[in-house]
Order: C-alpha cells, then structure tokens, then sequence
C-alpha cells in the first residue's frame, strides 16, 4: 500500500492542473482608491486571461447589479494600464468597480468586493478648477508623409476632447488662434492626427483642450501644444509627357504655287459715289406723348433690384470626408474662405490646379477661384472660372455668371433717371 502512495499522489495532481488551467478570472483584482487634492486614483491588477478595455464605473452608492445601471463611466483605460484618475466635479462619496470588455464587446458585469468593487465610499472635499481637467499637451511634432501631414503629440489624459489648428502664421496668442483654422475635434486618448493641406503653403499647428478654449482659457506653449517651425508639403513636380507635346508640322510649303493675278488688257469706267448715309442711327427725341405713354406701361412694374451672391459652398463639400482631393478643398474653405481672406484663398486654389486632381474636384476649385475673383473685382477672369465650372455645376454658376453680366454691362435702363 505504502508503494502505491506516490503513484496516487502523481494521478490526483494531473486530474486537478487541467482543471485549474480552465478556470477564467474576467474581473481585475486588488482594486484601491486614494484621494489627492481633487483626484481620486483607482489602481487594480489586470486579468492575466482576459485582456480587454477597462471600464471605470464611479457611483454615490455602492455598485451592485442593480445599481450599475445607474452608475457613471468615469473613464476608459486600455489594458496593461492598470490605474485611472478620476476628477469628480462635485464634492461627495463615491464608490467604484472595474469592469472588462472585450474586443468583442462583450462585458463581464460580475462584481466581486475587494476584488473588482469598493465596499467602502471614499470622500471627495474639493473639486478641480477647469485647469486641472484640462489635458495638457507635451511633445509636438509635424512631419510632412508623402502628401499629407501627421501631427503627434501627447495628452496628459485620455478623457477630454482636443482641438487640432493649422494656420499660415505662428500661433503664439490667443488671438492667433482665433485666425487659425479648425481642423479636427477628437477625444484626448488620440496621438496624432493625418491632415491633407494644401501643398506649396508653409504651415504652424496647435492643439488645445476644448474646455479650456470655451472659457478662454488655452494654454500656448511652443514645443508643447503648439509647432515650433512650420512644415510645408512641395509641391508635385510636373513631367510633361509625349501625349502632351504636339508632333511637328510637316515641312510643306503653305502655297505651292502664287496666287493668279489680273491682266488689266482694257479701260474701265469708276462707279458712282455712294449715297449718303441714312440718318437712322442719329437719336431723335420721343414725342411728349409717347413717353408718357411708356411711363404709364411700366409703372405698375416693380424696380428692378439687383443683389450680388454672397460666399457659396456646394454641399459636396459640407460635413465630414475621407478623400484627399477633398480635404484639401476643405482646408481652403475652412481657412482663408471662411475668413473672407479673398487674396489668400485665391493663393491656395490656384496651387490646386496645379495638381493632378479629377474632373469634378477641379470644377470644385474653378467654382470657388470664381468667387475668389469675384470678391476681389476681377469679374472677366472670374467669368471664366465660372465656366470652366459650369459644366458639373450649371446651375450654381449662373448666379455668378449674371452677376458679372449685370457688374460689367453699360446699358442702363431706358427709363430709369
């Protein structure tokens, strides 16, 4: 019996280790909280088998099943994290629980005290100003990736939403900034950001909390938040291509032989002189009652009334998009266009013409170099620009088109004083 004793010893421990290596853990364990000021730090232990996304509930009551429902997401943190800091904008006591989900977005809601959950609430005495819940940004770079521009940097916290600016001057005032074009709103977790300008235009970026900018408040730091050089993506060089060069002109002779000529071989008589010219083209002053009588047709008439158009974007060219040729046309809009800045709008789109774009995207930019033109009193380059454009956008167009005509034509009415 005695020799058996090992031999069922080594059996019982190959029946439990299987067992053991299939029992999952989806839950974090050893969760604290410490407070600091106007912070409460949560920290805890990863499952090792169930990594995910880590979903940080805050209540004013413990968390249960039935109270989660109820609870707030304070925040998210990615795994291998292992802590978050929690900013509460009102004083009190609050409980906390760590959850996971997965990839899959599947969430284990067990709920295990000491483990997962506090059972104990921890007092907030203070709440944070607007600066301490700011992110705050470090490391700016901008580096020009082929045809694009990739802004990095990075967030102190990964729970407020941030602002992206690009301007063609530096950003060194809040007043600055206020010129700079917008170019994407994203939440804080973010690193870096993929913007397609136009090329040829030297270019500053900032970025700044959201908060922060609504009271007033960003925070401009060079090197930090906001590029210290500009960045500039060239422009494309252009080959010409044997399609494009026409093939030379046969060496011919234009008139292989001269022009026959008349031989006067008898007199000839001159003609009559020509008769006067009729006197139909000399103004001759209507009757007193003629005018009246054509007074009297047009006075029911309204006055005619002449309106120049104002600034227009297609709604191609409204809300969000994916497309480079695109987002380079926004860029413009969003900027100098949007600033009514007609000089440097036109500066932009006449380096977007060019590039080699699509058909519809380059009437895009003959519709806009149009206005452009327009605003700056250049109306005969501008008619041209517009129907250049016409021929995808006929009927946004013809409002330009008869402004010019009304701008430009010398005939007044008849009847007007």
């Amino acid at each position: 019996m005695a020799r058996n004793i090992p031999v069922l010893l080594i059996l019982l421990c190959a029946s439990i280790f299987p067992i053991l290596a299939e029992v999952e853990t989806p839950y974090v364990s050893q969760i604290k909280v410490g407070v600091r000021g106007s912070q409460i730090k949560i920290t805890w232990k990863d499952s090792p088998d169930t990594p995910g996304t880590l979903l940080v509930y805050r209540s004013p009551l413990e968390i249960t099943p039935e109270t989660l429902p109820q609870a707030t997401l304070a925040g998210m943190v990615s795994y291998g994290t292992e802590y978050f800091i929690d900013i509460p904008d009102q004083v009190g006591s609050y409980y906390y629980a760590v959850l996971i989900k997965t990839d899959t977005g599947k969430i284990y809601k067990e709920l295990i005290p000491f483990r997962n959950k506090t059972v104990t609430p921890v007092r907030l005495e203070s709440v944070a100003t607007i600066e301490d819940l700011a992110a705050r940004i470090t490391s700016i770079t901008a580096q020009v990736v082929k045809d694009h521009i990739v802004v990095r940097f990075t967030p102190s916290r990964g729970d407020r939403e941030l602002i992206l600016y690009r301007s063609t001057l530096p950003i060194l005032s809040v007043e600055q900034l206020s010129t700079a074009t917008e170019v994407k709103r994203f939440p804080s977790r973010e690193t870096e950001v993929t913007d397609y300008p136009v090329p040829g235009v030297p270019y500053y970026y900032a970025v700044v909390d959201a908060g922060l900018l609504e009271m007033k408040l960003p925070l401009l730091e060079k090197g930090n938040n906001v590029t210290a050089t500009y960045v500039e993506i060239p422009l494309p060089v252009t080959v010409p291509s044997d399609r494009n060069i026409l093939p030379p002109l046969p060496e011919t002779s234009i008139r292989p032989t001269p022009l026959p000529y008349y031989l006067l071989m008898q007199s000839f008589e001159a003609g009559n002189p020509l008769p006067p010219p009729t006197e139909y083209g000399k103004p001759v002053p209507l009757p007193s009652t003629t005018q009246k009588i054509l007074q009297d047709l047009v006075a029911p008439l309204p006055e005619p009334q002449f309106k120049l158009p104002t600034p227009t974007i297609l709604p191609s060219n409204k809300g969000a998009t994916e497309q480079k040729e695109e987002q380079m046309i926004q860029a413009v809009l969003k900027g100098p266009f949007k600033n009514r800045n007609w000089k440097e709008t036109l500066f932009q789109l006449d380096l977007l013409t060019r590039l080699p774009l699509s058909e519809g995207t380059r009437s895009e930019v003959y519709f806009y170099r149009g206005q452009a033109k327009f605003f700056l009193a250049q109306y005969r380059e501008s008619a041209m620009d517009f129907l250049l454009a016409s021929r995808h956008y006929f009927s946004e167009t013809q409002p330009w088109l008869d402004a010019i005509l009304q701008t430009l034509s010398p005939i007044k009415s008849p009847f007007s004083e």
